[in-house]
């Protein structure tokens, strides 16, 4: 069988080249050549190899075929066009089942309380008489009766240590502890109850053993969609620092800092959120953002994915940005 006479130029030629972009994969970038020389088509191949883009080469019926790719268009100055990076953003729901002391609905009783005694730990200390009634096993009869007795004798303490006297409106009628406190107990304005009914409610559940409540977090979640060769991303900044709510929408809607930045009605749902009214001393009602969480995805992309917990957050522990 003869050889083949070939004629013309040997080297690599370009056949065609393309970029393809989505936001979900960035963008992609091939290129196909073809030779004849199969020593240049594999000298091509091993310079692009080292560079960091895939290559494909085959030979048949003494023609080279080398195809090259890449996640990453910005390696042929098509950044400006065909932008490689990507974010998604989503407002995600953390469900728990906090203490029911917790219930912001219960909270709510004791505001009144915490404002006329001047502190804000009035409810802790009716919740650790709760807790010890209603874990006592020889009680007998009425827990709340047992607990009327109990807080009857008990002397409430400001936030220093010292003890706060009983209020006695009127000698005649009001004499027991529990009757002048019960007096400055909030009515909720969701039962239509009254303070003191509300409180026996709330008791009356825990003694039956329901001492949770279901309850949901938002979390702000982020995830960029990165080459590669990405070197850097806000992800990385204060994190484990507790951001205010400005602080937090400032970040995620600059669109200096994403491609994508936040979208407005994401923004609405973290300001809708309520703030609870009852947080403890030196908590602040913010976004704690987490460290980010980077894994190689398809087609050796990166994926960078982080949080931000939306809560009452204490700040002696994590501190401010």
């Amino acid at each position: 069988m003869g050889q083949p006479i070939i004629k013309g130029y040997t080297g690599p030629m370009r056949q065609k080249w393309g970029v393809k972009w989505s936001p979900s994969n960035g963008g992609d970038f091939s290129e196909q050549y073809i030779g004849t020389d199969i020593g240049q088509m594999l000298s091509l191949a091993g310079i692009n190899s080292r560079a960091g883009l895939n290559c494909d080469l085959s030979f048949s019926k003494n023609v080279a075929e080398l195809t090259i790719s890449s996640t990453d268009p910005a390696q042929y100055g098509l950044s400006p066009v065909f932008s490689s990076i990507t974010d998604k953003w989503e407002v995600g729901v953390d469900q728990e089942r906090p203490d029911l002391f917790e219930n912001p609905n219960f909270l709510s009783i004791f505001d009144y309380a915490n404002t006329i005694y001047g502190i804000t730990t009035v409810e802790q200390q009716f919740f650790q008489l709760f807790k010890n009634i209603s874990s006592d096993s020889s009680a007998q009869g009425s827990y709340f009766s047992k607990f009327i007795d109990a807080i009857s004798t008990t002397e409430l303490y400001d936030d220093a240590g010292t003890v706060i006297p009983p209020v006695t409106l009127d000698p005649d009628t009001y004499t027991a502890m529990w009757e002048c406190y019960s007096l400055k107990l909030n009515a909720p304005n969701w039962s239509g109850l009254t303070g003191q009914q509300a409180f026996k409610f709330f008791f009356d559940e825990y003694s039956r053993g329901r001492t949770n409540f279901a309850h949901g977090k938002y979390v702000l979640k982020h995830t960029t969609i990165a080459p590669q060769t990405y070197a850097s991303n806000v992800t990385d900044f204060n994190v484990e620092k507790i951001y205010s709510i400005p602080q937090l929408l400032s970040e995620a809607e600059n669109s200096t800092l994403w491609i994508l930045p936040l979208p407005g009605y994401l923004a609405y749902k973290i300001l809708a959120y309520p703030v609870p009214v009852n947080m403890p001393p030196l908590y602040q009602w913010g976004a704690l953002k987490m460290r980010g969480n980077a894994v190689v995805a398809a087609k050796g992309r990166i994926e960078i994915s982080q949080e931000y917990l939306i809560d009452a957050v204490a700040v002696p522990t994590y501190g401010t940005i």
